[in-house]
This record gives structure tokens, C-alpha cells and sequence, in this order.
């Protein structure tokens, strides 16, 4: 038989384990969409980078671009965002930009950011687009760069910052099979016209 005491301990308990969990929301730095299907008659593709610092506040950090699968790196486009965060007082003019990885020996691709004030909220940071070189499944890895000029994200204090870097896929999908159907009616009247002649 149950005391007082421990009957009020099981509802206390039950209480507890029965309240919503609060998940961590980290900052984070992404590609939209994060999953899209493109026809390879398109040549290329655009992918939009964001930066979401909601409610938090950063000095910055530099992300590494990996793509991989019919894939290849064609532009970055920068916002008129991403081109403010150098014009205010006392801000390094090489804080934020794009490039090759100044890594030793490196040919990646960097997308660095910041200002020494600090920057928070949701901001477009540019437009990636790159080319379609086959058929298939394409990938876009984005990861700190450490050992870098721009390193990890840090905070106002300049500790390090956890962030989300969130990559995308693309599709690439051939041409539809009523173009495969076009072109070929294109070549068969091409092939009986000669024959003809």
C-alpha cells in the first residue's frame, strides 16, 4: 500500500516525464532548398546561403563548400547583405568574403563572414550556382574552417560558437523523354530527306 509521501512523489514524477522537451536550437548557416530536382538541360542550378542568428549574436566564422556528384562550382553571388557587414567603423575589410580556402596547398571554397560588433538575425548571404556536368545525385557538404584566417564561429567574447552548417542535394535528372522523342523525329526527317535526295 502507497504512503502519502510516496503517492505524491509517482504524480510528482509523472508530472515531470510527461512535460514537453525543450530542444537546443543552434544558430546556423544553410542552403535553400535543401533538396531540389533540376533537368540537365538547365546547364545550371542556384542555390540561396542563409545565416540564422536569431536571438543570438556572433562576431562570425568562415564555412568550407564540398561538392560532390555531377556537380561543380560555377559563382557565389554576394548579398547586398553580405557586402554591408565590411562597411561599418572599425570592421576588417577581410572579414567577410569568398575565395579559395586560404588553407596551405587548399582548393576549396570558402564563405567567411562577420563584424567585430557582432551580427544576429535571419539574413541571405548570397546566391551559389553551379554547373550540371552529368546525371544523378549531387551533394553540398558545408563544414567550419578551422586553421584558416577565419576559422570557427565565435562569440561576442570570442569563445567558440556551435552553429549548424546544413548542406542540400540536387537531382539531376536528363532531359524529359518527350525531348528524347522530338529530337529524334528531328533526326529520322533529317535521315529520309537525305535519303531521298
Amino acid at each position: 500500500m502507497l504512503t502519502r509521501l510516496s503517492r505524491a512523489a509517482l504524480v510528482a514524477a509523472f508530472a515531470f516525464s510527461t512535460l514537453p522537451a525543450h530542444a537546443v536550437v543552434l544558430p546556423s548557416v544553410y542552403l535553400s532548398p535543401a533538396s531540389s530536382s533540376v533537368d540537365i538541360s538547365a546547364g545550371t542550378t542556384t542555390l540561396e546561403l542563409y545565416m540564422d542568428f536569431s536571438g543570438v549574436t556572433t562576431q562570425g566564422g568562415g564555412v568550407i563548400l564540398d561538392i560532390s556528384g555531377p556537380l561543380s562550382f560555377n559563382s557565389f553571388t554576394p548579398s547586398t547583405y553580405f557586402n554591408s557587414l565590411n562597411t561599418s567603423p572599425g570592421d576588417d575589410t577581410d572579414f567577410t568574403g569568398f575565395g579559395t580556402s586560404k588553407k596551405p596547398a587548399s582548393a576549396e571554397w570558402e564563405i567567411h563572414f562577420g563584424a567585430f560588433a557582432g551580427i544576429t538575425g535571419m539574413n541571405k548571404l548570397g546566391d551559389l550556382t553551379l554547373n550540371l556536368t552529368g546525371v544523378g545525385l549531387g551533394g553540398l557538404t558545408l563544414s567550419e574552417s578551422p586553421g584558416t584566417n577565419y576559422g570557427g564561429f565565435v562569440d561576442l567574447s570570442a569563445n567558440p560558437q556551435a552553429v549548424d552548417l546544413l548542406g542540400a542535394q540536387v537531382n539531376v535528372v536528363p532531359l524529359p523523354a518527350t525531348a528524347w522523342l522530338f529530337a529524334t523525329g528531328f533526326g529520322l526527317v533529317g535521315f529520309w530527306r537525305r535519303r531521298r535526295a
